[in-house]
C-alpha cells in the first residue's frame, strides 16, 4: 500500500505522454482522497528541441501556484489517480511535454 502524503508533499500526474507538477494542499482524515494543487514549471527555457518542437523537462516551482485544483482518490491497489485512472506519484513534481508528439 502507499504511503499517505502529507500537505506541501510534492506530486506528479501521469497523462500517457506528459507529466504535471503539483503539490499536496489537503488530505481527508483517511487519506483516501488528497486535494492537488498544479505548480509552475520551474526551467524558463525548453531542456531541448526536437525537429524544430520544444520538449520541456524539469520540476515544478511549488511556490509558483496556478490554482488549478484535482482531486486524487486511493484505489483499492493503495495507489493514488485522477479521475480513477490518471496515476499520480508524490516526492517529485516534475514536468515533461514534447510537443513534437
Amino acid at each position: 500500500m502507499a504511503t499517505t502524503p502529507k500537505v506541501e508533499d510534492l506530486a506528479t500526474l501521469h497523462y500517457p505522454s506528459d507529466l504535471y507538477p503539483y503539490v499536496v494542499v489537503a488530505v481527508s482524515p483517511t487519506g483516501s482522497k488528497v486535494k492537488l494543487e498544479r505548480i509552475e514549471r520551474a526551467a524558463t527555457a525548453p531542456a531541448r528541441f526536437t525537429n524544430g518542437f520544444p520538449v520541456w523537462d524539469c520540476d515544478g516551482d511549488p511556490n509558483k501556484r496556478v490554482g488549478l485544483i484535482d482531486i486524487a482518490h486511493r484505489n483499492a491497489a493503495g495507489k493514488y489517480a485522477v479521475g480513477g485512472s490518471t496515476p499520480v506519484s508524490f516526492g517529485r513534481a516534475r514536468y515533461y511535454r514534447d510537443y513534437s508528439e
